[in-house]
């Protein structure tokens, strides 16, 4: 009987990158196994404040196979309560030389130890993508030196950002090539777009801005209009219906000829919701597309109800798609929704499709539902289809 090649055996590990138990039981049948199962078992690492006595000593220990192995590193403070689990955890970590992404959450950056603040900026080095939740940075410039210290950063993803000093240095540089940022509803919002406006040159593909405020919306507009035809995918949610109407007067996306899919996120219709719930400002926003390549409009929708999802109004929005209100641009563009709430499946695709005939007859329109008891972090709908 002849041997399973090794080349073999990496492909149906492969299929087991999401079941734990049996990547730790490949690691026990062959030595020649732990390389594929340990790349999907500590591919990802998360320590949390209560790990400091348990998870981090077996990845700190001299001996410890497992750092090689880790792309993506979470380190999660669970509150401000524990901000020296941080300064202690820092320093003991070991060189992960296959990492990829950091994400950190609840960490106050003037709190951090000169030892542990210098840990920090020394991993940050090799990194592709930084994701923060809940920092509080002295001042801007803070925030923009850590970004700063990871000169292969692509992807940037900031949310719940303190900034007490917001106002950045003019002797601050970028030479950052960043493919992709979220950002949004924080204060801090504007001074970072400034700090993106004087890239040498655009570089940023993909674009999610999270709870618009009215004040942020002149920065965005011309941040947009510095992306030009670098930007593809772009998502946003505004934060009220001020922002909206705003957003309907100030944004322009003639200025985007290779827009290729935008995403209004955060489309709240229950009944009991404050402001507008129809998609005429998604309309207004779609009409100033000129790019021949825009080819998705995601919809991601929170509704109890049909009569929730019929306050959306979406025979207009089925008319224009078809060109009959001056949409030339996405006259063959596809609707993707993503259904969260407490409907029906059946209830929202039938609500959906009776409004949206033409385009489901025409085989233009797509589905994705998501559990509302998932985790935040998971709920957020992909910007690329």
């Amino acid at each position: 009987m002849s041997k399973i090649t090794p080349e073999l055996t990496d492909v149906i590990i492969d299929y087991l990158h999401d079941d734990r138990p049996s990547l730790c039981l490949c690691g026990l049948v062959c030595r020649s196994w732990l390389p594929s199962s340990r790349f999907h078992l500590f591919s990802t690492v998360q320590l949390y404040f209560f790990d400091v006595d348990t998870g981090l000593p077996i990845i700190c220990s001299p001996g410890s196979t497992i750092p090689s192995y880790v792309r993506h590193l979470e380190l999660q403070n669970g509150g401000r309560s524990y901000p020296q689990w941080v300064n202690d955890a820092l320093p003991k970590l070991p060189i992960f030389s296959a990492l990829e992404s950091l994400s950190l959450d609840h960490v106050a950056w003037g709190s951090l130890a000169l030892e542990a603040r210098n840990s920090l900026l020394n991993m940050s080095r090799g990194l592709k993508k930084i994701a923060l939740d809940f920092m509080q940075f002295d001042t801007i410039d803070q925030a923009l030196e850590f970004f700063s210290s990871a000169p292969s950063l692509e992807c940037l993803s900031l949310g719940s950002i303190v900034c007490d000093v917001e106002k950045a240095s003019s002797t601050n540089s970028n030479n950052l090539q960043l493919k992709q940022v979220t950002f949004g509803g924080d204060s801090y919002t504007i001074p970072l777009i400034d700090w993106l406006c004087s890239q040498p040159a655009p570089s940023v593909d993909t674009l999610h801005l999270t709870l618009v405020t009215k004040k942020q919306i002149p920065s965005i507009s011309r941040y947009l209009k510095v992306l030009g035809p670098t930007l593809q995918h772009l998502g946003v949610s505004c934060a009220n219906f001020d922002s909206h109407a705003e957003f309907c007067k100030e944004i322009d996306l003639a200025h985007n000829p290779s827009l290729s899919t935008i995403t209004f996120d955060g489309l709240v219709l229950y009944a009991d919701s404050p402001g507008t719930r129809d998609c005429l400002w998604i309309i207004e926003v779609l009409s100033r597309i000129s790019s021949p390549v825009i080819k998705m409009v995601t919809l991601v929708i929170f509704a109890n109800t049909p009569q929730e999802i019929c306050s959306l109004h979406l025979p207009a929005l089925t008319s224009f798609l078809s060109g009959g209100s001056g949409g030339s641009a996405v006259r063959s563009t596809s609707v993707r929704f993503a259904v969260w709430g407490e409907i029906g499946r059946m209830e929202a695709q039938t609500a959906i499709t009776e409004g949206l005939h033409d385009l489901n007859a025409s085989g233009r329109l797509d589905f994705v539902y998501r559990d509302v008891q998932m985790a935040s972090d998971e709920y957020r709908f992909p910007l690329i289809p």
